[in-house]
């Protein structure tokens, strides 16, 4: 079957792209096959491409802006290829998209629909997949009314809409992935029952007005460490659950730096420093990127690692502060990004600083260090003598030698130092 239209044979497996099989032969050539349409190479309007369609086709959107009112009723897969996104505005009325009930089984995806009064409107239609697309701008984002069920609505972004998603006596959907994203009403249930996550770890939507922490893990959320899931649920409306909402905007492949945290903010040069950082894979995949460390523009440590999806991990990076001038550090963490990743702005974190000082020197009359070593620096290292890490009273950066006690070392570290002054 491979060989068919080509005249020769087959070089290279078969590969799908933009809804097309592709197949590379022995003459030179790719060939690409199927039931396709293209708008507007074969037709003006998207319409006219769905007038003349035979079920099971499908329709291939180029990129542009289109000013339609789609009526679908046949199963057809509608396409908006990649690049530029292929974007309907309705020009404040209308239907971008009305799915009737002989249309069950369509696939929409990879289409922006703006400033209409429904975005897309699944009218009795069952087991369509309404996905990777964004409704912005409209009265109502996605309708689904008059028993409409078994339909998939997946990884979409609906934002800025009066009303994001409206589901009228609509049973047995499936809802997650998406972002809902400052809608006027994020979610109409009215008396359907719909699944609105796909359980843990996948998680299910990203609300904006939900409110709450990502501490915790696990399928009931009661497990120290974040997950990218927040920790308590949100009710979309009467028997209406997500029970695992989404930390963030919803992508495929997203990784992020949560926090960093040091050792201490005061250290002599030359003496140890470590700091730690938390890193989220919110993706779907594991992710394998590099971390590193810097102190204001200067790279001291990197680690490449492999994340699982949906996981959190602390990475501790031991720092040499002998090569850095005494001074003031802005600390930076920098993940890079994964392959797909759309969106990298918490892949870069400033959080936290560390001032670099003559050893010794771990207090001023202002409380930070000034610059020379007296005996100011020795009394409040003496007076915290004997205590460690699990005294509320410790203070790590009086534990100069930072063995996670404050004893004779520390204090002999000052007293031998004592008199020193930063040129």
């Amino acid at each position: 079957v491979w060989s068919f239209r080509t005249g020769d044979g087959v070089e290279s497996s078969p590969a799908v792209a933009d809804g097309m099989v592709f197949v590379g032969s022995t003459d030179d050539r790719i060939y690409g096959f199927g039931n396709i349409i293209r708008v507007p190479e074969d037709y003006p309007t998207v319409q006219e491409a769905i007038d003349v369609a035979s079920p099971g086709a499908t329709i291939l959107i180029a990129p542009g802006l289109y000013h339609e009112y789609l009526i679908v009723d046949k199963p057809l897969t509608i396409y908006g290829m990649k690049g530029s996104s292929a974007d309907f505005d309705g020009g404040g009325s209308g239907i971008a998209v009305v799915l009737l009930p002989e249309a069950s089984g369509t696939t929409i995806t990879g289409i922006t629909i703006t400033n209409y009064e429904q975005g897309i409107l699944i009218n009795d239609a069952d087991d369509c997949v309404i996905y990777n697309n964004m409704m912005t701008g409209n009265i109502i984002g996605i309708n689904s009314t008059d028993y409409s069920t078994g339909n998939l609505i997946y990884a979409n972004t609906i934002s800025e809409n009066e009303i994001g998603i409206n589901m009228s006596g609509s049973n047995g959907n499936a809802i997650y992935h998406n972002s809902f994203i400052n809608n006027d009403a994020q979610a109409v249930t009215s008396t359907s029952i719909n699944a609105w996550d796909n359980g843990y770890p996948e998680g299910g939507n990203y609300w904006s007005t939900h409110i709450s922490a990502d501490s915790l893990n696990g399928p009931s959320q009661d497990q120290p460490g974040s997950d990218g899931i927040l920790d308590t649920q949100y009710e979309v409306g009467p028997n209406n659950v997500d029970e695992y909402p989404l930390a963030k905007p919803f992508s495929f492949h997203d990784v992020g730096i949560a926090s960093t945290a040091s050792s201490k903010t005061v250290v002599g040069q030359g003496l140890a420093l470590s700091i730690d950082t938390k890193i989220l894979n919110y993706g779907l995949y594991s992710e394998t990127f590099t971390i590193s460390i810097c102190l204001n523009s200067y790279v001291l440590a990197t680690q490449t690692m492999t994340l699982t999806e949906r996981n959190s991990t602390t990475v501790s990076f031991e720092i040499d502060t002998s090569t850095l001038a005494k001074g003031n550090y802005t600390i930076v963490a920098e993940a890079t990004a994964v392959p797909s990743e759309n969106d990298t702005t918490d892949n870069l974190l400033t959080d936290g600083w560390i001032i670099i000082a003559i050893i010794g020197d771990v207090t001023g009359p202002d409380g930070w260090p000034d610059g020379k070593c007296d005996m100011r620096d020795i009394g409040v290292v003496a007076k915290l003598f004997g205590k460690d890490h699990s005294d509320l009273e410790y203070d790590p950066n009086k534990d100069v030698v930072y063995d996670l006690k404050i004893d004779m070392r520390d204090i002999g570290t000052v007293a031998k130092r004592f008199g020193e002054i930063d040129p």
